[in-house]
């Protein structure tokens, strides 16, 4: 049974075609534990993905109707993105579990939760964590 593992990121450098974040990966069942910003992952701002955004008019209670905006996250093609290099990964020191393509688990997961967070509030985060 596993402890516990998980990760983060915080961005270094943006301009205008490039965001660059540096991350750490831990697993609690290890002896090694530390927080090491060693791993890199850049993304290519062109292949972000925006969400859909659909407009429905809801009545309100005083009888009057109110335009909303409902925004429909899209699926991240995430093995598509590395294989064309619009996203590349470096993987950290600490990384132990990979995917078939040689890539750390936890910067996917990472990557995917910066690309929904970029779908849902229309910015890149300053830094990002998770804990699985």
């Amino acid at each position: 049974m596993s402890l516990g593992y998980g990760g983060g990121c915080r961005k270094v450098a943006e301009d205008e075609n490039f965001v660059l974040y540096e991350y750490f990966s831990y697993n609690l069942s290890f002896e090694d534990r530390e927080k090491i910003f060693d791993g890199l992952i850049m993304i290519k701002k062109s292949s972000l993905i925006e969400p859909e955004r659909r407009e429905k008019f809801r009545r309100m209670p005083s009888g009057r109707r109110k335009k909303f905006t409902k925004i429909i996250l899209q699926e991240v093609p995430f093995e598509e993105l590395i294989d064309s290099g619009e996203v590349q990964i470096e993987n950290c020191s600490h990384a132990w579990k990979f995917f078939p393509n040689g890539v750390d688990f936890i910067a996917k997961y990472l990557c995917v939760e910066i690309f929904r967070y970029y779908q849902r509030e229309g910015t890149l985060p300053n830094k990002w964590g998770l804990f699985v």
